[in-house]
């Protein structure tokens, strides 16, 4: 399934470091551990955001994503 993806957005969970293994662009979710810490490391499509306080927050990380999947 992960492979067949375009990307992976969720909390700091296995699937998300499989995805960005995989070359996925990864939106990471945190709130409790650090994104510097435990964020994704392998390439450069890696998005976190920490303790969101909006929906806002999380949406402008996606469009910064697809916006730059679709220049690639």
């Amino acid at each position: 399934i992960i492979s067949g993806s375009a990307c992976y957005i969720g909390n700091d969970t296995g699937p998300l470091h499989l995805a960005n293994f995989l070359g996925k662009p990864v939106l990471g979710i945190y709130t409790y551990y650090s994104k510097e810490i435990y964020g994704a490391v392998y390439g450069s499509s890696n998005y976190s955001v920490q303790n969101p306080k909006s929906i806002d927050e999380i949406k402008n990380e996606i469009d910064k994503m697809i916006t730059r999947s679709t220049k690639i």
